[in-house]
């Protein structure tokens, strides 16, 4: 039988002189009963009880200590940090519960958590009553036009239930993405995805596909149905949310939900026989020991032809072993499987079963020593040989030692001989040094002197030179002064020519004018005399 174990929160706040109590509940405090996730509380627990019980499933009762108010719920303080009777304290409540264990002056409110266990033992006729029932509450029509009636056989085909049961469960992980996720909100979206399976009669039938459709559109506002047009899918909080519901749906309610889905929607996929008959679509479970598939009658023929746990004959030993195990037994247990005689490694080559395996042993005893006795003369002739060889070995490592000691004894003379060597060699480069020194010595001092030589005869050139360059530059300081004497006179004697060109101008226009002058009388006579 399937079960849930349901949480819940008892709270209560303090009041000075008074103590705690659930009536000491501030307005904006909410109720006392709460669960975690979501914002609803309740009044009492008959309220939470009848709100957090989803269809199919009833409460468990227990005789464990449970709190007067709270009769057949447990105290269980797991994940919180209680006192002894389980109360957390703070100063406020938190969505969190997380709490201190100590009272004090600065604390004025607690919970205690509080757990009940829910089984589900209904099938697809209890969730139709429940239906019903709910449908009943709500109008005075007969019961049988509230929804339909369950058919005489109740079976469907279990892989198609499978494949639906698949998609109820996608869609209900669907659906609580677009609103609080609490136990409360489980309960109400399996009794909505139930009503909507249920259908009512009347009514033109659609695809299952359009009723999960509509079935998860039915939560989303405006605001996620615009984010979703520009957006894709948290696939990864569906992945989880699916996770839980594995947890929150069992088989057997996953089943009974997708009983009614196939008889509404896929209605060759169900029973429809009246009277009594061997149900093609009866559930039965595989005969074959430690097999759990639970299957339709008419599948179970394709499943026996792949069942791992069918007993099948070994096709050595005729042993019947689950197909499954075949592998392991052909390799392990079967008496009939190949075997290796145990002189086979000294020649042993009779191909023999594990079962014949002892007889072999037995009846090829002097076999078995013959090849014995040829390993054993193999081997001494091995022996032999490697004996030589090591002899042969040792000569050589005697020879190649007595030359090592030599090398030893000669790389010894020639490291005397080397220290030798470079002590003399030592001794020459120091004497080396000592007369490139006195020669840098003696080099020094003579070209010192040549220096001072030199240096003296350079600067008597120089001063030669700057005697000369001095005469010379009188020289020519007296031939400018001269030649700017010159140019004065020039400059006087150009004036004089230019006084003479003046002059010779005046001169050439009188006898220019005396001429024209004379020209004149003569024509002027010569006419005359005409």
């Amino acid at each position: 039988m399937a079960t849930l174990t349901i949480e819940l929160f008892v709270c209560e706040r303090y009041r000075p002189l008074a103590g705690w109590s659930q009536s000491y509940l501030l307005p904006t405090d909410r109720n006392a009963y709460r669960i975690r996730g979501h914002k609803s509380t309740w009044r009492t627990i008959e309220e939470v009880e009848a709100a957090l019980i989803s269809p199919g499933w009833t409460w468990e009762e227990t005789e464990a200590t449970c709190p007067v108010s709270s009769p057949n719920w447990e105290v269980n303080a797991a994940g919180q940090q209680t006192d002894a009777e389980g109360w957390s304290y703070a100063s406020n409540f938190t969505s969190s519960y997380e709490g201190s264990p100590k009272a004090s002056l600065q604390k004025f409110v607690r919970w205690r958590r509080l757990v009940r266990v829910q089984s589900f033992a209904g099938g697809s006729d209890a969730l139709l009553a429940h239906v019903v029932a709910q449908r009943s509450s709500n109008t005075s029509a007969p019961a049988t036009l509230l929804a339909p009636a369950p058919p005489p056989c109740p079976h469907v085909d279990l892989d198609c239930a499978s494949r639906v049961g698949r998609s109820l469960l996608e869609a209900l992980a669907m659906a609580s993405l677009h609103g609080d996720w609490s136990d409360y909100a489980v309960a109400q979206l399996k009794a909505q995805l139930l009503d909507r399976l249920a259908g009512k009669p009347g009514k033109e039938k659609d695809s299952l596909a359009d009723c999960l459709s509509s079935f998860m559109n039915a939560g989303k506002g405006i605001a996620t149905r615009v984010s979703e047009a520009f957006k894709s899918s948290d696939s990864a909080a569906l992945v989880a949310r699916l996770q839980v519901f594995e947890t929150k749906c069992p088989p057997s309610e996953l089943e009974a939900y997708s009983v009614l889905a196939i008889r509404r929607f896929e209605p060759d996929m169900a029973c429809g026989e009246k009277e009594e008959h061997e149900c093609k679509f009866q559930p039965v479970l595989c005969p074959h020991e430690g097999c759990q598939e639970r299957c339709s009658s008419k599948d179970l023929e394709v499943h026996d032809q792949n069942c791992p746990r069918k007993p099948m004959a070994c096709e050595k030993c005729g042993e019947m072993i689950p197909r499954c195990e075949h592998r392991v037994h052909a390799l392990a247990a079967c008496p009939k499987r190949e075997a290796t005689c145990t002189f086979s490694c000294i020649g042993c080559q009779v191909p023999v079963q594990h079962c014949d395996l002892e007889k072999h042993l037995d009846e090829s005893t002097q076999g078995h020593l013959m090849l014995l006795m040829r390993s054993v003369v193999e081997q001494q002739d091995l022996v032999r040989v490697l004996t030589a060889r090591v002899k042969d070995l040792e000569t050589s490592c005697a020879q190649a030692v007595a030359a090592r000691e030599a090398e030893k004894e000669a790389n010894a003379a020639l490291v005397t001989k080397l220290a030798g060597m470079e002590a003399k060699f030592a001794a020459l480069e120091q004497k080396s040094a000592q007369d490139l020194k006195k020669s840098c010595d003696a080099v020094s001092d003579g070209a010192k002197k040549k220096a001072e030589a030199v240096e003296k005869e350079a600067k008597r050139r120089l001063d030669d030179a700057e005697k000369a360059h001095k005469a010379d530059l009188g020289t020519v300081r007296a031939d400018i002064t001269s030649i700017k004497t010159s140019v004065s006179e020039l400059g006087k004697l150009r004036a004089d020519v230019d006084h003479l060109k003046g002059s010779l101008e005046q001169v050439r226009g009188t006898f220019a004018a005396a001429a024209e002058k004379s020209t004149a009388t003569a024509k002027a006579s010569a006419h005359a005399g005409a």
